[in-house]
Formats: C-alpha cells, sequence, structure tokens
C-alpha cells in the first residue's frame, strides 16, 4: 500500500504529458526515467502539500508502467520507472535567470513483465486508493518539493 489516504483528492487533470525516456539496463531490464519537475513545479505553485504531491506522482508513475509494460514485455521481463525531479535556484537578480542545482530521485516503481500481460480491470480505483498493481514495488527516496 502506498499510504492510508488515497490519490483520490488529487486531479492531473491539465498537466503535461509525462516526458519520459526509454532505455535498457543489463541489471534492471527496461527503464524509463520520468522528468517530473513540471509537475512538482505546478504542484508546488499550487500550494500542495509534498505529500500530496508525492501520492499525485506515484499515481501517474503505475499509469505510465501499466501503459508501457505490455509492449516491453516482447523482449523484457522487468520494467523500472524512476521520477526525478530539477532543482533550480531562485531567480538571479543579476542575469534573471536560474541556476540548475542537480536532479533528484523521487522514487522508482519496479516491477516484472511477461507476455500477454494484463492488469486488473480496477487497477486505476485501487491506485488511487492507495495500493499498487500486484507485482509492483514503490521505493521513496525523497519528498516532492512543498507548495509556496
Amino acid at each position: 500500500m502506498i499510504s492510508a489516504v488515497g490519490f483520490a483528492a488529487i486531479a492531473l487533470a491539465g498537466f503535461p504529458p509525462p516526458h519520459i525516456v526509454q532505455t535498457h539496463s543489463n541489471i534492471f531490464g527496461a527503464v524509463i526515467f520520468w522528468d517530473a519537475t513540471a509537475y512538482a513545479e505546478k504542484f508546488a505553485s499550487a500550494g500542495t502539500p509534498s505529500k500530496d504531491a508525492l501520492r499525485a506522482m506515484e499515481y501517474e508513475a503505475i499509469r505510465i508502467f501499466v501503459s508501457r509494460a505490455p509492449a516491453l514485455a516482447r523482449d523484457e521481463r522487468h520494467l523500472r520507472i524512476v521520477a526525478s525531479i530539477t532543482r533550480t535556484s531562485a531567480i538571479n537578480a543579476r542575469y534573471q535567470t536560474v541556476r540548475l542545482e542537480g536532479a533528484q530521485t523521487l522514487f522508482t516503481l519496479d516491477g516484472k513483465i511477461y507476455r500477454n500481460m494484463t492488469f486488473a480491470r480496477n487497477w486505476q480505483a485501487n491506485a488511487r486508493r492507495g495500493f499498487l498493481p500486484a507485482g509492483m514495488k514503490l521505493e521513496v527516496l525523497a519528498s516532492a518539493p512543498e507548495g509556496k
């Protein structure tokens, strides 16, 4: 279970499509890197508590996993989603720009995949309530940026 409080209160409508890069690792198999910066920035500017923002991003990662796993299962046996954000400084008064301070991994979502893979018909409702689909494992590594 991701959290006792579900995803129902978090609306992802109006968010941009996830910016992802797919690759292969000899250790993990298929790996999808998701740049969740746009999501984190939108949640922070809306004043969304960090815990709720992280839950919503976890739900989006599950959606990415479910949408990509069946096609990848022809050649891969494992899928990892790595959700990260880009950290920047405050706007520099002299140059009127931000400075890149690095990237931070928020969480990873792992699961085995196989040919003819299907998910329970109610996986979205369960994920909104905080339950991962069978066979997935979530590891939270950092909190989302706090809203203002």
